[in-house]
């Protein structure tokens, strides 16, 4: 909880945009770790986990936990040929970043600029899913936000509010300038101060959260 606060407390102190899209991050992925914790602590309550590992193979042994191991993460993006290859079409650049998640592990990935000359979103490096149960759910949110290159001198998060009022709208830009002022973290988590911009299609479920839209996608092992 306290690390959601400093980062909370970060962004309203940010001065850059970079340094408000890394902040919004960090805050995004202190969220995810909190709300997975709470779930495994609410699974052990109600005694699913004892349920699940007391599954036994037709032999009588019991399935061993095992490590997960992440890397070379590639998302293919799909353009109109005229907009690739021609440089034609919106010239709208997208800040992505992805949470991963088996559990109550939560990990995020470096953050990296999108725009149409990009045919793969790629994340290098490694994770590791550590004493991973052998029924277990790989839950991959990749989140996107919209860059503009207006705002480049904004100097702070109101400021950059009012900028995104311009892309958003009036009223979407107005309650986020409102939610900015808020100091509890978790109003600002809860709301949703301004509509996606969905720039690709999720085959599971999509969402959204303070400057970033997300699209889900689940693997599973049972």
């Amino acid at each position: 909880m306290r690390m959601r606060e400093g980062a909370y407390k970060l962004l309203l102190a940010c001065s850059k945009r970079e340094q408000v899209l890394n902040a919004s991050k960090n805050l995004l992925t202190c969220n995810a770790r909190i709300k997975a914790y709470l779930t495994q602590l609410q699974r052990e309550k109600e005694g699913q986990d004892m349920m699940a590992t007391d599954k036994r193979l037709a032999d009588g042994r019991l399935p061993c936990h095992g490590t997960i191991a992440v890397t070379g993460l590639r998302l293919p993006l799909m353009w109109r040929d005229s907009d690739h290859f021609n440089n034609r079409g919106s010239s709208r650049r997208v800040a992505v970043f992805c949470l991963m998640q088996i559990g109550s592990d939560v990990f995020d990935t470096e953050m990296v600029v999108v725009d149409r000359s990009i045919t793969d979103i790629c994340f290098d490096g490694v994770t590791l899913f550590k004493n991973v149960d052998p029924e277990f759910d790989l839950r991959v949110e990749l989140w996107s936000c919209a860059l503009e290159e207006e705002l480049t001198l904004v100097n702070t998060p109101k400021k950059l509010a009012k900028k995104l009022r311009n892309s958003f709208g009036k009223s979407s830009g107005k309650k986020l300038c409102t939610l900015l002022d808020t100091p509890d973290p978790d109003t600002f988590l809860q709301n949703n101060p301004i509509p996606p911009y969905v720039w690709c299609h999720p085959p599971q479920s999509l969402g959204s959260l303070g400057f970033f839209c997300h699209l889900e996608l689940i693997w599973g092992c049972t």
